[in-house]
């Protein structure tokens, strides 16, 4: 027969709690030996992103269009470097694809 009295949700709750899982727990303890070199990811080697080379005067009227940040973007991908087009035409393409980056660099490579 149920009781006349509600009990709080909190207080059956401590009282129900398993202490198995916690003495589990508290067993294990953490490896105090670091993981072995064949066990950790590698670390990929870092190349310092080639400053690529562009004219001042390029850079502002890039910056005026709010495409500053899109540029040296632009120029600092690889593919776009080899291709070894000028700062201008970067800006063109820039100004072409509405500052998207990847639709400028398929437009320079003709992808």
């Amino acid at each position: 027969a149920k009781s006349g009295k509600k009990r709080s949700r909190s207080a059956p709750a401590a009282e129900s709690t398993p202490t198995k899982a916690k003495e589990t727990k508290e067993k294990k303890t953490p490896q105090s030996a670091p993981a072995s070199d064949s066990k950790r990811p590698k670390k990929a080697a870092r190349t310092d992103p080639v400053a690529p080379h562009l004219d001042a005067e390029i850079v502002a009227e890039a910056a005026k269009l709010g495409y500053e940040g899109a540029l040296k973007n632009l120029a600092g991908r690889a593919e776009v470097a080899a291709s070894g087009k000028s700062a201008r035409a970067l800006l063109d393409a820039l100004r072409e694809s509405k500052g998207l980056v990847n639709p400028a660099k398929r437009a320079l490579l003709g992808l």
